[in-house]
């Protein structure tokens, strides 16, 4: 047990520490999108090995207990499904944009029903679906086919603004190679939590090991899912005006603050610096933006929450790189 919780740790810190110099790095070489394309060979090579560490280490503990969970059958079947079930009924009830956009796997009329489709809109050729369950945001589901849009934020976006909140999906859409390594950190994050849960329902007591690897599993998965953003973010901000994203993004934190009646106030301060009618990039340290990642990706990961969006302050020190508007 000791053992296990010390490879445990060992492991948890190699990956923060990896995760946040690569991540660090990444911020540093937002400004050069145009120079030598983005994200960089090194950076994918980075990611790919990142991402292929973390699911070395899940199926490496799932190799470990294979007989014990072997001898369980077939409790461990109906355990996985009664996780699933419940991780997507939380995943639907929370907004999470991980789970409503792997909806689409179950077909589109399906989908819609389940995210409270309204009704179809379009501006400038970007067609999406505008719903009242969906996560408070613009997103894309799993198969890629279908954006949606969520009421309250159309309400109080305009037009441009949503026109590139569309196209920064577009763009986002298109990376084969982050929409391939951010899907295999994902799956990897789930085997991981699902490990880490069968194993404390089938075998009772503490199972240091397995948590804290789906803990290092969740970091992998959202600094994944974070430069996956941030580089649709600046590809949009290059062909676009930026400040409507940023305008939008702004207002997509805002308004999902709003509806959380739970929305501790000084969140809202996090926002102020890029909320506003006219928005300007601001110079933001790097200190600044790696306390955001601690704060709001590597200290969540302790409970198993993939948070998949960057705060609108760090998406900004990112495409502010590029943009100075001072």
């Amino acid at each position: 047990m000791l053992e296990e919780l010390v490879e445990g740790i060992a492991y948890y810190f190699i990956v923060v520490v990896t995760s946040s110099a690569l991540y660090t790095y990444f911020l540093f070489r937002a400004s050069k999108v145009l120079e030598e394309g983005f994200p960089s060979v090194f950076i994918r090579l980075a990611l790919g090995l990142f991402v292929y560490t973390a699911i070395h280490s899940s199926l490496g503990l799932l190799s470990r207990y294979s007989e014990f969970l072997y001898s369980c059958m077939p409790d461990v079947v109906l355990y996985t499904l009664a996780i699933l079930v419940l991780a997507l009924v939380a995943g639907i009830i929370l907004g999470s944009r991980a789970v409503c956009g792997a909806l689409s796997v179950l077909g589109s009329s399906i989908t819609r029903k389940l995210l409270g489709v309204l009704s179809e809109g379009e501006v400038e050729g970007h067609r999406f679906w505008l719903c009242s369950r969906c996560p408070i945001g613009v997103f894309t589901s799993f198969t890629g086919s279908e954006v949606y849009v969520h009421t309250r934020l159309a309400e109080v976006l305009s037009r441009e603004e949503l026109k590139s909140a569309l196209l920064r999906e577009a763009f986002r859409r298109e990376d084969r190679f982050l929409s391939i390594v951010d899907a295999a950190s994902t799956l990897s994050w789930c085997l991981a939590v699902i490990l880490f849960a069968l194993l404390s329902a089938c075998l009772p007591g503490l199972h240091a090991g397995a948590y804290l690897n789906a803990a290092a599993a969740t970091v992998a998965a959202s600094t994944v899912g974070w430069i996956r953003e941030h580089a649709a973010d600046l590809r949009c901000a290059e062909l676009s005006n930026p400040e409507h994203l940023l305008s939008a993004v702004a207002k997509a934190y805002r308004v999902a603050l709003e509806e959380s009646r739970s929305a501790v106030e000084k969140h809202v301060e996090n926002v102020e610096a890029v909320y506003s009618n006219t928005v300007h990039c601001f110079k933001v340290n790097i200190e600044r933006a790696l306390g955001e990642y601690f704060a709001n990706l590597v200290i969540p990961s302790l409970v198993l929450h993939v948070r998949r969006d960057p705060p609108p302050v760090v998406r900004a020190v990112a495409m502010c790189g590029k943009h100075k508007y001072l």
